[in-house]
């Protein structure tokens, strides 16, 4: 028992020497890491009003999945309802966005207001936004999106 309190002690004093002094947060990015995928979510709401598949095609990676209140959707049904007019996107707006960025990886959440149709039918709505980037070949794909409506 002896041993053991001096250790911890160094233990401890050790790992606070190494978190003080302002180091960085393990998810902080530079400004232009961050920059750069706040405009890309800008350019999705654009690429989903404008309905420009290319664009959508780009940023949203094979593997996509979108959960809402609706259920799921993958990236070609997502592609499809855009393509086909059945989802319609007349503005999307992104409020309090904060990225944080993990390495390869970016979580972005925000609150989402959107005026839209489904269906034929009015599904504008706000909601708590995640969306979950990767980054792949140089570039920032999302994988995730995950959406609750704000009560």
């Amino acid at each position: 028992m002896r041993r053991f309190v001096p250790t911890l002690i160094l233990t401890l004093a050790v790992a606070a020497a190494g978190t003080a002094g302002g180091a960085p947060e393990p998810w902080r990015a530079d400004a232009a890491v961050v920059a750069q995928l706040a405009a890309l979510a800008q350019a999705w709401d654009t690429a989903l009003v404008k309905a420009d598949l290319p664009t959508l095609e780009k940023i949203l990676g094979d593997e996509y999945v979108e959960i809402d209140e609706e259920g799921l959707a993958d990236r070609a049904a997502v592609l499809e309802m855009t393509r086909s007019g059945e989802y319609k996107a007349q503005s999307l707006t992104v409020e309090d966005l904060n990225v944080r960025v993990y390495g390869g990886t970016a979580v972005l959440t925000g609150r989402l207001r959107e005026k839209s149709a489904w269906r034929g039918k009015d599904h504008s709505r706000v909601s708590w936004l995640t969306d979950l980037f990767v980054q792949r070949d140089g570039r920032w794909q999302c994988v995730l999106t995950h959406t609750t409506p704000v009560p």
